[in-house]
């Protein structure tokens, strides 16, 4: 009887991951290590994750004004309210540049060695700010309506 030899692929599992709050706070926390010098040279892999996330739904989207666009509007006020300043953003084009501008930098810093200290901290703490108002634009289970035909 023969039997079957089946390697599995290793499996990353931030491959797995897609919500913004947990990408976001595990970036965070590479970026915490690559400050403190505890990092190596690892990859940052969930920061360059999170900048592949925020270029599709909102840097790079055709066509933002538009109804039919693939723009993501809970990312957008996500990135509004994280951004430092951001309050101060009024206009979808103004959000869109800043946008770009951040993700450009996320993928930057992903893929460089060396990175100023202070480009570090306040990509950290943008990261922390992403992943705490993503987790608190969730919703509870408790709060979703109840089925109908439920009691």
């Amino acid at each position: 009887m023969s039997s079957i030899n089946v390697e599995a692929a290793p499996i990353d599992v931030l491959d797995l991951e897609t919500d913004i709050a947990s990408v976001a706070s595990k970036a965070a926390a590479e970026l915490d290590d690559k400050l403190l010098a505890r990092n190596g040279n690892h990859p940052l892999t969930a920061l360059q994750k999170l900048s592949e996330i925020l270029e599709s739904s909102v840097a790079n989207v055709a066509d933002p004004t538009k109804p039919s666009s693939a723009l993501n509007p809970t990312t957008a006020v996500l990135l509004r309210r994280a951004i430092p300043g951001g309050h101060e953003i009024n206009r979808l084009e103004e959000l869109l540049f800043k946008a770009r501008e951040l993700t450009e930098r996320l993928a930057a810093t992903a893929t460089e060695a060396a990175s100023e200290p202070q480009e570090l901290a306040a990509l950290r703490d943008f990261c922390v700010d992403l992943s705490r108002h993503a987790l608190a634009m969730r919703r509870s289970p408790l709060e979703r309506p109840g089925h109908p035909f439920r009691h």
